[in-house]
């Protein structure tokens, strides 16, 4: 006989859940909600009310979102929008298709969360629920730009946004949240095509809306938008601030897959600046969370970009193993996009270690998935690299029809990087056929589309073609060029083997000017220029000049060493000085000498100017820049980065000093000791911020109309040496918005 309905009363277990869900307690939901249906399920025939039995189902599908277990949210989702039809509760049917269509966007199924929005808005529309239309519209917009539709996409974005706009509070539930995701995705759209400016603007449009919305999720994605689109300027410590918040939000709403995003964003903003000891520490992060969820999809493409890490050191080998362990991964989960990208990096890998084979049948692979995907772009980029191993076996012909196919559907669809691919391989097809003025037309195509973007190890590698190609012209001084240029990216980029080899061609063109960039890395730049023509060291070329110096000190590495082993010491020194040095580099210092791991630099010298304006730029970055790192470092629980930063301006002595066993070219003078003292004077101050950026008085005179500092009284420095009665002392506090 059946049960009396009333002895059931699932309302405690969904209090319970609801409790848990609204603390982040996301096991415990899973736990609590498993436990009540298990009991509906051993009480055949009974009625239930189905608000309470969708509740729970939705409850459990929305925790497992969170911790990213997306077999069961979207098993869920799906049973919550079943019984709710027949129940005719369509408000909650309507939500659960929503969610079930972003667990289908995680997993890069694109036509089933499309097919999922598109029943939400359905639903919502017979039943009068405007906010339920727009919002699943917006979703809808996403998923049709995942999926290639960006015209279609476009359009219904724009017109959430207006729709939106035009409602108010009262009239439209929800109306900040629909218009923060729907500026997302508008954003998200125009960065796709390559409309930096209109996405930069539209995201934050979102960003102001943000404090009247309370959904940590869509706060989570704006930030990582903007992150993406500050990197994307090169703007690398306003994107890092954006990632450390979408982290933070992420962390106090337990979301798991959005820890993984936020750190996996990360690495690649520090890829993309150079800082690959910083990048490895987070997809350490990432590997550590995907492991730990069972995320394979996610675990292969934290193999893949560690493989990408190794290829730009020209470690081939070791990336081509990472590169297989992201294929077995995803080949387990059959995403066909997601394979599109394992075949390619794979292809790329054998053609560098000269596998041709091999290198042409992932090539091959690759379009064919990427076609099936119909993503006409990246399988159009597969072509070209097919191109380019038919090139290298010989087989122009084939050469040639693959690239001019994948240059037709580049040149209207893809962006400049797109393009540079192509220009890149039509000139190493000109120069097989020995048409070197064409293919020095190519090269500079390519190479202009690629200045447009972050410098990447292609670039590095088209300026060593361009210049082995003028090198087999007899067109030498051309060759020097590119190689050259290819040599600087090089050091940028940590790719060794493109250094090597330009290095190498060098020498045969011009030994002395090959020993010059040798000696580049481990002597300031000064030094490398006082090298006489005969490859002589100049002796006596002393030169008093206005210069502009830069002490930069790790703070705390005396304590960090009696913690650390030596090898991490090592490492966390190398994550310290790598972007120190490449932001000193990126606003013309020269490194003079690296002393322990502080960094003394040069600013100003055979250039009009002092320099001093450049040197504080080059400064605050650092302090934005550690500042951020820091944060994350800590987070992912990594030993701090802090740094202590003297400038000062004034007359010094450069040239080579020292016996002639072992001399060094510097510079010397009160000015340089004055510059290290305030570095002394930052470590030690009393100051709330931990880095610390102390110029002296003939600095801020030069940069005082755009520079926000506080004078240190008399009676606060410490400056061994130096009169105190001559000198002055900042604490630059920031930057005015608007600068010269």
């Amino acid at each position: 006989m059946a049960s009396d309905p009333l002895q059931i009363d699932l309302s405690p277990w969904v209090r319970k859940a609801q409790a848990q869900a609204a603390a982040h307690e996301h096991a415990g939901v899973i736990e609590t909600c498993t436990r009540a249906l298990s009991e509906v399920g051993e009480r055949e025939g009974v009625w239930l009310p189905a608000e309470l039995v969708t509740e729970l189902y939705f409850l459990r599908g929305d925790a497992g979102r969170y911790i990213g277990r997306w077999l069961l949210a979207e098993t869920d989702f799906g049973s919550c929008y079943e019984l709710a039809a027949q129940a005719g509760i369509w408000p909650r049917a309507g939500r659960a298709l929503r969610l079930q269509g972003e667990v289908y966007l995680r997993l890069k199924r694109t036509e089933e969360a499309i097919a999922a929005f598109r029943r939400a808005v359905e639903i919502a529309a017979e039943h009068g629920d405007q906010t339920g239309v727009l919002w699943s519209q917006a979703y809808l917009a996403r998923a049709l730009s995942d999926h290639g539709e960006r015209e279609e996409a476009l359009a219904l974005a724009s017109q959430v946004i207006e729709k939106a706009s035009a409602a108010t509070r009262k009239e439209l539930e929800l109306r900040d949240l629909i218009l923060v995701t729907a500026y997302n995705t508008l954003s998200l759209i125009h960065f796709r095509g390559g409309r930096l400016a209109e996405a930069h603007g539209v995201a934050l449009a979102g960003l102001r809306l943000l404090p009247r919305v309370n959904h940590p999720l869509t706060a989570g994605r704006t930030y990582r938008m903007l992150a993406i689109l500050e990197g994307e300027q090169r703007s690398y410590s306003t994107a890092i601030s954006y990632l450390h918040r979408a982290l933070q939000v992420y962390e106090e709403a337990h979301y798991e897959p959005g820890r993984y995003d936020a750190y996996w964003s990360l690495a690649v903003t520090y890829v993309d600046m150079g800082d690959l000891r910083n990048a490895q520490l987070c997809l350490h992060q990432c590997a550590e969370i995907a492991q730990r969820l069972e995320l394979k999809l996610e675990l292969g493409k934290t193999k893949s970009r560690f493989g990408d890490i190794a290829l730009r050191e020209g470690n081939y080998q070791q990336a081509l193993e990472l590169y297989r362990e992201d294929l077995t991964l995803t080949q387990e989960i059959g995403d066909r996009q997601a394979l599109g990208y394992c075949h390619r990096n794979l292809a790329l890998c054998y053609r560098l270690l000269n596998r041709l084979p091999q290198a042409e049948r992932h090539a091959k692979e690759s379009r064919r998935a990427f076609t099936a995907t119909q993503r006409r772009t990246l399988a159009a980029l597969a072509q070209a690299l097919l191109a380019e191993v038919y090139l290298r076996q010989g087989r122009l012909d084939e050469a040639e029809g693959e690239i001019e196919a994948a240059g037709r559907i580049l040149e209207s669809q893809g962006e400049d990087e797109d393009r540079a691919a192509v220009y890149r391989v039509l000139a190493l097809l000109a120069r097989e056929r020995n048409d070197y003025a064409r293919a020095e037309q190519y090269f500079e195509r390519s190479l202009q589309a690629h200045r447009r973007q972050v410098p990447t190890r292609e670039l590095a590698e088209t300026c060593y073609d361009a210049g082995e190609t003028m090198y087999r012209a007899g067109r030498h001084p051309a060759a020097l060029r590119y190689l050259r240029a290819a040599i600087e990216l090089a050091g940028v980029l940590g790719s060794r083997d493109i250094r090597l080899k330009a290095v190498q061609l060098m020498e045969e063109i011009d030994r002395l000017d090959a020993q010059r960039m040798k000696l580049a890395p481990y002597l300031p730049s000064g030094a490398v220029d006082e090298l006489s023509t005969e490859g002589q060291e100049a002796e006596q070329g002393y030169l008093t000049t206005l210069a502009t110096v830069m002490f930069v000190d790790m703070r705390g590495s005396t304590s960090l060493s009696e913690a650390l082993t030596p090898l991490e010491m090592a490492q966390t020194v190398d994550a310290f000085l790598g972007p120190v040095v490449r932001i000193i580099i990126q606003n013309g210092g020269a490194v003079d000498k690296f002393i322990g791991d502080c960094v003394m630099a040069v600013f100003g010298m055979r250039q009009e100017g002092t320099g001093a304006a450049e040197a504080v730029r080059a400064g605050w970055e650092i302090v934005e820049y550690l500042a951020a790192t820091t944060r994350v470092r800590r987070e992912a629980g990594a030993s701090v980065l802090e740094a202590s930063i003297g400038i000062n301006t004034g007359e010094v002595l450069a040239g080579c000093f020292g016996p002639l066993l072992k001399r060094d070219y510097t510079v010397l003078g009160y000015h340089v000791n004055l510059a290290e003292r305030l570095q002394d004077l930052a470590s030690d101050l009393e100051a709330e911020a931990p880095n610390r950026l102390v110029i002296s008085g003939s600095t801020y005179r030069e940069v005082a109309t755009w520079v926000e500092a506080t004078r240190l009284p008399v009676e606060e420095l410490q400056l061994k040496g130096i009169d105190l009665q001559q000198v002055e002392a900042w604490l630059v506090t920031g930057i005015k918005p608007v600068s010269p």
